[in-house]
């Protein structure tokens, strides 16, 4: 009997982490992260990555956000926006810079599009 109690809060545990992981849940936690003004001029993409990934940690929500590639070379972004989620953000970027964002082990990793 014991063993089983143990089990089913193993499982009930187990199923709360994927839960708070999952590709939904992670956008809807980026989401609910607003920011009031993001602004860069001639930047570069990790540079990008790394001051919205900064903002994804200080948020009551956190999100781990990881560039898979440090050395991406793309056109220097510029970008000014107001009153947007980090969500929207995030997709503005990538789709400027032709990177994709992907989910795996409740971590937002920016890479290569395929």
């Amino acid at each position: 009997m014991k063993s089983r109690i143990l089990l089913l809060l193993l499982a009930t545990f187990a199923f709360s982490v994927i839960a708070q992981s999952s590709p939904r849940e992670i956008g809807r936690r980026l989401a609910s992260i607003k920011v009031q003004k993001v602004s860069f001029k001639k930047a570069t993409v990790p540079e990008v990555i790394q001051h919205l990934a900064t903002i994804a940690q200080e948020a009551d929500t956190p999100v781990n956000i990881v560039l898979e590639n440090s050395e991406i070379q793309r056109a220097p972004i510029t970008l000014d926006l107001r009153g947007e989620n980090l969500r929207q953000i995030l997709q503005i970027v990538c789709r400027m810079a032709d990177l994709r964002m992907e989910v795996r082990y409740g971590v937002l990793f920016i890479g290569e599009a395929k």
